[in-house]
């Protein structure tokens, strides 16, 4: 009888982005299940919206793959490889400087941990 490995996907809250979005070990990234508070414009009345996470449809800038980020208002796009870098090689006493993150087997939309390093 074969037996089947089943692989994990992990997720973290991003860096500077906690209560908001979460990236996998697999290079995706998704919206965070939240309820908002608001005031309807006409009535000024308090309401609660509440968001369903999604996972974010990546664009392609320069050969990489990015997404864009909302928090307050305020939208910010990033590399998808770099979030994944940042969030879980996070042993800065390892990286010693290094702040570029390579592609080990230059597929620049291969994001996923296993592919990824810090390098000068």
């Amino acid at each position: 009888m074969e037996t089947q490995t089943q692989i994990t996907e992990n997720w973290k809250p991003i860096n500077g982005y906690k209560g908001f979005y979460e990236i996998s070990d697999f290079g995706r990234v998704r919206g965070v299940d939240r309820v908002r508070k608001y005031t309807q414009p006409t009535t000024r009345r308090e309401s609660l919206a509440k968001r369903t996470g999604i996972l974010l449809s990546p664009s392609i800038a320069n050969g990489y793959l990015t997404v864009e980020l909302w928090k307050y208002r305020k939208n910010k796009r990033v590399y998808v490889h770099r979030l994944v870098a940042l969030t879980f090689l996070k042993n800065l006493k390892k990286r010693r400087g290094r702040k570029d993150v390579n592609h080990k087997k230059c597929v620049k939309t291969d994001n996923r941990l296993e592919n990824l390093e810090f390098v000068t």
